[in-house]
């Protein structure tokens, strides 16, 4: 699947491990394609957060982990998916050409509010509303 702007974005099979991650951020690197970014949803335990919701994975190629966090939250609400989610955006590193050892896994932990993203976009819906009627906001 893809976006507007043309990021590829496709949901895994089954969870990935980070052996998977690393091998799937080898091969695109080789084909030339941009980085792959992956999007789970995690536990709220700061120290030791475990994967849950493996239906709500996501695989984006794109350079941009914010991007990539912003992919996940667009294709959670098409989903039809609400509520709030503590998301992992993790981005792998390729193995460099002649090297034995990759730069860690980059990525960080979000809160997600995907009820709030829906009034915000009801909200500016009604906004332009307003505009066409000639009304201030």
């Amino acid at each position: 699947m893809r976006t507007k702007s043309g990021i590829q974005y496709t949901r895994p099979a089954r969870s990935l491990d980070l052996a998977d991650r690393e091998r799937l951020a080898d091969e695109l690197h080789a084909a030339g394609r941009p980085s792959v970014v992956y999007v789970r949803c995690v536990t709220d335990d700061r120290y030791d957060p475990e994967a849950i919701h493996p239906e709500l994975d996501l695989i984006v190629e794109t350079n941009s982990t914010t991007r990539a966090r912003s992919v996940w939250a667009n294709w959670a609400l098409s989903q039809g998916v609400d509520g709030r989610y503590r998301v992992q955006v993790l981005c792998p590193n390729a193995l460099p050409a002649g090297k034995v050892r990759r730069k860690r896994e980059d990525g960080y932990d979000a809160d997600v509010d995907l009820d709030m993203l829906q009034l915000e976009r009801d909200l500016a819906a009604f906004d332009a509303d307003d505009r066409a009627l000639g009304l201030t906001i």
